[in-house]
């Protein structure tokens, strides 16, 4: 989508049955695309980071609040002491 000249408006991750589901969406001359990528527990996926800086945030996010493994993504947002792991989880 990079090469297209897409812009990175979303990504969106849910619990789908033992699994997550990861909806990217690209913003491409007014249309919206998406593609989704299921994974299942303790599968990890590669950060976007490095190519759309704005998932940066949108990684950390998942992280934090699905407890999902994403390789080359930063640090989490919240405090891992503070804070519940993966509070947006029902299948951990």
């Amino acid at each position: 989508m990079r090469g297209s000249k897409a812009r990175l408006a979303a990504i969106v991750a849910e619990e789908n049955g033992d699994g997550m589901r990861l909806t990217y969406i690209y913003d491409l001359n007014g249309k919206l695309r998406d593609y989704q990528y299921f994974l299942l527990p303790h599968e990890q996926i590669n950060s976007i980071s490095d190519i759309y800086t704005g998932a940066l945030n949108m990684e950390r996010e998942i992280v934090d609040l699905f407890g999902l493994e994403i390789n080359g993504a930063p640090p989490e947002l919240l405090l891992v002491e503070e804070s519940k792991h993966a509070p947006l989880r029902k299948n951990l």
